[in-house]
């Protein structure tokens, strides 16, 4: 646990969760987070929670990217696709002065839908 600390970040394992999409059409994948729970009076700021699709297939989230409240595309596509793979994996920014310790966790909501544009 130090060494992350010393690194500043720590990765969830690969492909925890994967995503798999169906869709007949345009399609597009997003996440968003509302963010940290709090410890004590201390709130983990939401963009320290990141995440990369490591999939191979229609993905635009390719490299770890802050989450926030807002939905971000992770993948997207201009036609229909059956049972695509979207292995995600986290990674959360610890840093030493500001982290106090505690049991963090943090809520992601992706959602598949139609691309209405």
């Amino acid at each position: 646990a130090e060494q992350a600390f010393i690194d500043g970040y720590t990765d969830f394992n690969q492909a925890t969760p994967t995503l798999r999409v169906s869709a007949n059409e345009k399609w597009v994948l997003t996440a968003r987070s509302s963010g940290f729970n709090t410890i004590g009076t201390y709130t983990k700021p939401i963009g320290d929670l990141k995440l990369k699709d490591a999939g191979t297939s229609h993905v635009t989230m390719s490299s770890f990217t802050s989450l926030s409240a807002v939905d971000q595309e992770v993948a997207s596509y201009t036609q229909g696709v059956k049972n695509e793979s979207h292995p995600c994996q986290y990674r959360i920014l610890l840093d030493y002065a500001k982290d106090i310790p505690g049991t963090y966790s943090a809520t992601v909501t992706y959602t598949l839908s139609t691309d209405a544009s």
